[in-house]
């Protein structure tokens, strides 16, 4: 037999709903705890792509102009005002940062956007190395060296065709990384968000 205090529970059902009421309440915090979990973990994520897209995105944009910025002055005034000489500096400077961080930029590019973008920067990297490259050889006065630049229109080292086909490229690899960021950090597929909507489309 059921012991009297269970008999009378199951045949008074405000009874019942008061035994039953902590465990529906124990039920519904741990379903909140999950979910205030996930949240906190999405916008986690979501904050670290975001800052990694911008530190990219800005750092390339810096790069590229101060590049085009110091070629001009090498080719047209060989760095002879202070403007030339000051942006001469501050793109030596953007170079040290950015390359100074290859790995670790390259490294988070794939962990928060995947194999596709990683591949995108690498190409990037590649290049932002050959405008270095012609930038040294024009200001050193490299005229043997294969990435020797100088204002010679028709000659295979005019900067207008060397230069600047090395330099369009770029900014147009650069173009697609920052609007693959960008649909990614709109769509949440960055991180380990981008497992599990993977997981959910399988």
């Amino acid at each position: 037999m059921l012991p009297q205090i269970l008999l009378s529970i199951l045949s008074n059902p405000l009874g019942l709903a008061t035994v039953a009421s902590p465990f529906i309440l124990d039920h519904i915090n741990t379903e909140k705890a999950k979910l205030a979990a996930l949240l906190a973990h999405r916008e986690a994520e979501l904050k670290q792509a975001n800052e990694i897209a911008d530190e990219v995105s800005n750092a390339m944009d810096t790069l590229a102009y101060l590049s085009k910025q110091t070629m001009f002055g090498l080719v047209f005034r060989a760095l002879s005002t202070p403007e030339d000489q000051a942006t001469f500096k501050a793109y030596q400077a953007a170079l040290m940062k950015w390359e100074s961080a290859k790995s670790t930029t390259l490294a988070q590019m794939e962990m928060y956007f995947g194999a596709d973008c990683a591949a995108t920067l690498k190409k990037i990297q590649r290049d932002f190395e050959i405008l270095s490259s012609q930038v040294d050889a024009s200001f050193f006065k490299r005229a043997t060296s294969r990435f020797f630049i100088e204002d010679k229109e028709g000659s295979k080292n005019d900067f207008r065709k060397k230069y600047f086909n090395v330099w369009n490229r770029l900014i147009a690899e650069m173009t697609v990384l920052s609007k693959e960021m960008i649909r990614q950090i709109q769509y949440e597929e960055v991180g380990s968000l981008r497992q599990t909507e993977s997981l959910i489309r399988s």
